[in-house]
């Protein structure tokens, strides 16, 4: 395995986790994802899509707590009390999106397959992108990575 940063192997071995911030860019929207829950809590890593990387940190570490606590998240489902009593939706990350969301936890699992969930969350209303009334931002924020992304 190349060298992995010191931070990444000292998170995973401290929390059980790292989180990787990535900024919003011509590639696609800005996101945050786990390295190392897949390792350590044998539950897929979490990737979450949206223009606050602050809160996406907060999400993750949320999703990330619950595991370590034994809590367990699957594709499809919905679930309360992640974050500040919000709903949260899971939804199964397309391979295709390995790349361009989770590109270095794929580095760091040398190229090993490993699951990943997407963390849905909803407008201030409660609606997820997908439902009638939803502002159309919210997708633009937050595509649904279950299918294969392409950056408009």
């Amino acid at each position: 395995m190349p060298e992995i940063d010191p931070r990444v192997k000292r998170d995973i071995a401290d929390h059980g986790w790292h989180v990787v911030k990535v900024m919003e860019d011509a590639t696609g929207p800005g996101h945050a994802f786990t390295i190392g829950l897949h390792e350590t809590h044998g539950h897929p890593e979490i990737v979450v899509v949206g223009p606050n990387l602050d809160v996406l940190h907060q999400l993750v570490n949320a999703v990330g707590e619950d595991v370590r606590a034994g809590r367990r998240f699957e594709a499809g489902q919905g679930y309360d009390g992640i974050l500040s009593g919000m709903r949260c939706e899971f939804r199964e990350v397309h391979l295709a999106n390995y790349g361009d969301f989770l590109g270095y936890a794929g580095w760091y699992y040398e190229g090993a397959p490993f699951p990943a969930l997407q963390c849905v969350w909803p407008d201030p209303e409660g609606r997820f992108p997908w439902e009638d009334g939803a502002p159309a931002e919210l997708l633009e924020w937050q595509p649904d990575l279950a299918q294969p992304f392409k950056a408009a």
